[in-house]
C-alpha cells in the first residue's frame, strides 16, 4: 500500500495544480513550493499521479479538472495532444474536426467549449493558439525517464482519440 505521506504529497500537488485552473506550470515552479528534503523522484511520482507533461510543463489531468463530462475531458486531451505535436492549434480547424466527427461530441464540443479550453492554457499568435508559457526543454533533458513515461501516456491517449486528431490534420 501507499504510505500516508505519499498520499498527502499527491493531494498537495493536485491542489497546487487545481489552483492554477488548468494552466501549465513549469517543474521549477512546482519544485519551489516544496521542501528540498523531498527528493525530485518522490515529487515527480506524486506529480505524475495527478498531472500530465505537455511540452515540458505540467497540467492537471483532464479527468481531475471537474469538466462537465467525458466528451469535454477528451476534447481537452485532444487539445493537449495537438499542442505536443504542433506547438499551436488553429481554433476553427479544431472546431471543424469535432463537427466532422459526426458523433455525440459534435453536439457537446461547441465553439464556446473549444474557446474555453484554449483560453485556459493558450495565447493567440499568428499561427493560432500556443501554450501560455514557453516549452521547458530543460525538464526533459534532466528527467528523461519521467518524460518518456508521459510520452507513453500520451501515445495511449492519442490511440483512443485518433479519430479527432486525424480529422484535425
Amino acid at each position: 500500500t501507499v504510505p500516508e505521506w505519499k498520499k498527502e504529497l499527491t493531494t498537495l500537488v493536485a491542489t497546487l495544480l487545481q489552483g492554477r485552473g488548468g494552466m501549465p506550470i513549469p517543474y521549477a515552479v512546482i519544485r519551489s513550493r516544496f521542501q528540498p528534503s523531498i527528493p525530485d523522484s518522490t515529487l515527480l511520482e506524486a506529480l505524475s499521479a495527478s498531472a500530465v507533461l505537455v511540452r515540458g510543463n505540467f497540467l492537471l489531468k483532464s479527468s481531475l479538472m471537474a469538466l462537465s463530462n467525458k466528451h469535454i475531458e477528451n476534447a481537452r486531451d485532444v487539445v493537449l495532444i495537438l499542442m505536443i505535436k504542433y506547438g499551436f492549434i488553429q481554433r476553427v480547424k479544431l472546431y471543424e474536426a469535432f463537427q466532422d466527427a459526426d458523433d455525440d461530441t459534435s453536439d457537446i464540443v461547441t465553439k464556446d467549449v473549444i474557446n474555453g479550453l484554449l483560453e485556459l492554457m493558450g495565447r493567440k499568435t499568428v499561427n493560432g493558439m500556443e501554450m501560455k508559457i514557453d516549452d521547458d526543454l530543460y525538464f526533459e533533458s534532466k528527467f528523461p525517464d519521467i518524460a518518456k513515461l508521459h510520452a507513453m501516456y500520451w501515445e495511449k491517449r492519442e490511440l483512443k482519440l485518433e479519430k479527432y486528431i486525424q480529422l484535425y490534420q
